[in-house]
């Protein structure tokens, strides 16, 4: 009779197992994953967390990256315009010191100076974002 009760109590607990390992399945089933909490595999939950943590952070390096090559470019494009103009202030001031050029001559080249200079304080004034970054004319 004692002996009928552990019976009974050990065939109650392997059903109750087997319910849980079926409800498991189906929930893996379900969800596509073969780990959905903590107590279905501890190790495997902890470095699945970690893996998301990794994920997330290279994400937002990616996204840091991202910005920073566009802030790249745009300085990148600046600094031409400014190497341009510089090469072009470079060929007025060969051709003004000729020594050949008439009043009028030397006045045209120095409004395309003045432009070349506008253009250079436009490049060092560049601003990304709203922030300054060559310092301009400050």
């Amino acid at each position: 009779m004692v002996s009928d009760i552990f019976f009974a109590n050990s065939v109650a607990q392997d059903l109750n197992n087997v319910f849980d390992n079926i409800q498991n399945i189906e929930t893996q089933m379900a969800t596509g994953l073969a780990v959905n909490q903590p107590s279905d595999n501890p190790a495997a939950w902890g470095e699945a967390q970690i893996l998301a943590l990794d994920d997330s952070a290279l994400s937002n390096d990616g996204t840091l990256a991202g910005a920073a090559l566009n802030l790249l470019q745009a300085a990148g494009s600046a600094l031409q315009q400014a190497s341009q103009a510089l090469e072009q202030a470079i060929s007025v001031a060969t051709e003004g010191s000729n020594g050949t050029l008439s009043t009028s001559d030397l006045s045209s080249l120095a409004s395309t100076a003045q432009g070349l200079l506008t253009q250079l304080v436009s490049a060092a004034n560049f601003q990304y974002d709203g922030a300054s970054e060559f310092a301009g004319t400050a």
